[in-house]
């Protein structure tokens, strides 16, 4: 598949067809786009933003992990036993028990069509 079958209709890729390259954006485009360069030395924030930050209640973490198969060939390509560094891995990962087995599943589906 190729980039412009792939996001075919954007703007970004149009205006990437329209200039022959496959670079990022620069500030010009940025500015065509109603978006402003930060200033050098540019702060985001003030006081007030930090005790705002510091008195809110936390925001709840969610965990993002994810057996996938670059993951799966990372480590069993380990000098060590791979097998039992991904059991490990699933293991102390920060899920529930249902999470854990669906990762367990997932990881030895991939095991199996490598």
């Amino acid at each position: 598949m190729t980039l412009a079958t792939w996001c075919s209709g954007t703007r970004a890729c149009d205006r990437k067809r329209q200039d022959g390259r496959q670079g990022g954006r620069g500030p010009q485009e940025a500015a065509q786009d109603g978006e402003e360069e930060a200033a050098r030395g540019f702060v985001g924030w003030s006081e007030d933003t930090f005790k705002k930050l510091q008195s809110a209640a936390p925001e709840p973490l969610q965990s993002r992990f994810q057996v996938s198969h670059g993951m799966l060939l990372q480590v069993l390509s380990r000098e060590s036993d791979g097998c039992r560094a991904m059991q490990k891995l699933i293991r102390d990962s920060h899920e529930t028990a249902a999470a854990k087995k669906q990762h367990r599943d997932r990881a030895w589906q991939l095991f199996r069509a490598w």
